[in-house]
């Protein structure tokens, strides 16, 4: 049997995070421990893509459009070191403008798309209209997400 030599690592969690993890550990009959390392693992894997030097500027904005609400929530990275993710290298560049949207909170979306000239209609989810937008912009409606 081959042992994987691991480390204890410590975060801090917000109470109802926590009380969630108990209670789905206890629904699925789990140890809490098993399901941290799932939760690790499939967010390990849904970021892969940023490991990968294939992929760059608008191959990673269906990941980003995918992971920009708890992105901003939890890693409230700045638009700066965003966008120089993206566009390293530049040959697939995505603007500042753009990387900006990634950033706003969701109740800021429309306007800030209405002040780029899209049009929004009033009952649509402005999630919906912003990866309508990027999706549109960069030609990527027809392509399979990466995420």
């Amino acid at each position: 049997m081959i042992r994987e030599n691991k480390q204890l690592v410590s975060m801090r969690l917000e109470s109802s995070q926590l009380d969630q993890v108990q209670a789905l550990a206890s629904r699925l009959c789990i140890r809490e421990s098993d399901l941290y390392q799932l939760a690790v693992s499939f967010t390990l894997n849904k970021l892969q893509c940023l490991t990968d030097e294939r992929y760059s500027g608008r191959d990673l904005l269906p990941l980003l459009l995918d992971i920009r609400e708890d992105m901003n929530k939890s890693l409230k990275i700045s638009k700066y070191i965003l966008f120089k993710i993206v566009n390293t290298p530049p040959n697939k560049f995505v603007e500042m403008t753009d990387i900006e949207l990634l950033l706003t909170p969701k109740k800021d979306i429309k306007a800030y798309l209405q002040r780029l000239g899209e049009v929004t209609a009033e009952d649509e989810d402005s999630e919906d209209c912003l990866r309508r937008y990027i999706l549109n912009k960069y030609n990527l409606a027809n392509k399979n997400n990466i995420s």
